[in-house]
């Protein structure tokens, strides 16, 4: 079952991949002029306006694209799209899931040689002949670096892309991605998001705040709290909203001082019903409130 859901996984990136070049070559139309598409006088004359025409132009070229690897894929986008792919789409770890998929499709998930040449550099690589299996924990781990890779093509193409107005909403978009995968306590998405360089290459603050509030959460879940402890203590908050004043007082286990801007701002525009009860941010906050109110003296430690 799982080894069917890897390649349904594989199917849906595949999906996205086409999407975004289809998008790509009508936002780029002098992409089309490096396909190599020729055309008879026959293919012309079929179509009743050019328009006809550069469309199944860019569905044979997508098509075309989509028959070769996944390394040919970010070739393509380099190439004929200027679009620079950020060095952890490129990770061995990212190009095993496509392999993966290509053993269970091809070779009974039995390893060859064209598997461990692919890919080369991955640590303990599996020798010739065994069977890998596909289990719940590597079908999450292969799903959450799928995101992260899409997460980031997707970023390259709009950081290109997208001007004027559309920009801020795509900006906001992006920032705000990995907040669902907060919700659903998918923190290693988050940690194989790398999400270091998009936080530089965002325009707006706010949007880059949320993005980099979102990304010390989900390190502090994983354990890794370490890594951006001084990061966040150095914060300066003072002058920014309430929100980002409770982030900060959140992600440090300062319950006191945080509880008691919760009370100040709870139930207004800066701390909706549903953020203080759904903000994945505040669960120690809330936990913290509950013993307080069960009459708890010594309050244990909060979760790392």
């Amino acid at each position: 079952m799982f080894s069917s859901l890897l390649t349904s996984l594989v199917g849906g990136f595949e999906m996205f991949i086409a999407d975004l070049a289809n998008y790509a070559y009508r936002e780029f139309p002098a992409a089309l002029s490096l396909s190599g598409a020729s055309f008879t006088w026959q293919d012309v004359t079929s179509h009743s306006s050019i328009e006809s025409l550069r469309e199944q132009t860019i569905e044979r070229a997508v098509n075309e694209m989509l028959r070769a690897s996944f390394d040919d894929w970010l070739a393509t986008f380099e190439k004929k799209f200027s679009v620079a792919v950020p060095s952890v789409v490129r990770e061995v770890a990212v190009r095993e899931v496509f392999q993966r998929r290509n053993l269970v499709v091809h070779n009974d998930s039995v390893v060859n040689e064209l598997y461990r040449e692919k890919v080369r550099g991955l640590p303990e690589c599996p020798p010739v002949g065994v069977q890998l299996v596909v289990d719940a924990e590597y079908l999450r781990d292969a799903a959450d670096r799928l995101w992260a890779t899409a997460w980031h093509l997707a970023w390259a193409f709009g950081d290109k892309l997208i001007k004027g107005g559309d920009r801020e909403i795509f900006e906001m978009f992006i920032c705000n991605v990995p907040y669902r995968h907060l919700e659903d306590k998918r923190y290693r998405a988050i940690e194989f998001a790398d999400c270091a360089h998009v936080v530089r290459s965002v325009k707006d603050e706010g949007n880059a705040l949320i993005l980099k509030v979102n990304v010390w959460l989900a390190k502090k879940r994983l354990g890794k709290f370490d890594e951006c402890r001084d990061e966040i203590v150095a914060w300066p908050t003072a002058h920014l909203s309430p929100q980002y004043q409770l982030a900060r007082l959140a992600l440090l286990d300062q319950l006191e001082e945080g509880m008691a801007l919760v009370e100040e701002i709870r139930y207004t525009k800066n701390l909706s019903f549903t953020s203080w009860y759904t903000w994945p941010l505040l669960e120690e906050l809330r936990e913290y409130e509950l013993r307080l109110a069960s009459g708890q003296k010594e309050l244990e430690p909060p979760p790392q």
